[in-house]
């Protein structure tokens, strides 16, 4: 599932217009400039991102899993996932960080509609990594200075996975030997 997770935020980093991530940074075959797209761990906030991007840029945080359980028997999984659009302002006034955060919002809220789209009834399934998408738990929150100085927001979600894996079932024959 974690593959067609982060897939899935590639795609729309690719396909915004404003971000238009060039996947072929990604294994540097094209400048670093052109990566608007990377995958992080929260803590990268605070050390700096491992590697250099382009902006405005779409990191996006691997999903947690949380179980809850009406009784023992009945074990139901609930990832929760996160993304941040930034972007650096071009001096250090309180104009151009207002301006970044204005930017990111927009963005932040087009990929939203477009995950919404992707989610309405009658939307092709097999195109996103949701069964569900809880956008009535969503937080979108202002971030800022990360990184090197960049501004944005950050969107903490849940949803519920295409392919969820059943603790409840006895593994593969074979998986223990």
């Amino acid at each position: 599932m974690v593959t067609e997770y982060i897939n899935y935020f590639r795609q729309l980093a690719i396909a915004h217009k404003d971000i238009r991530h060039n996947p072929l940074s990604e294994t540097d075959e094209a400048p670093p400039a052109s990566k608007h797209f990377t995958r992080i761990a929260i803590e990268e906030v605070l050390k700096g991102l491992r590697s250099a991007v382009g902006f405005p840029c779409l990191c996006l945080e691997l999903y947690q899993n949380e179980t809850s359980a009406e009784n023992t028997i009945s074990i139901k999984s609930l990832p929760s996932g996160a993304f941040m659009v930034i972007d650096h302002p071009e001096n250090d006034s309180f104009a151009a960080e207002e301006a970044v955060m204005a930017k990111t919002e927009r963005i932040v809220y087009e990929l939203l509609q477009q995950i919404w789209q992707d989610h309405k009834p009658g939307s092709d399934i097999c195109a996103r990594p949701f069964k569900f998408f809880d956008f009535n738990k969503v937080l979108i929150e202002p971030v800022g200075p990360v990184f090197t100085g960049e501004y944005g927001y950050r969107v903490e979600f849940s949803f519920e996975s295409q392919k969820p894996i059943d603790i409840t079932k006895p593994p593969a024959e074979g998986t223990f030997l």
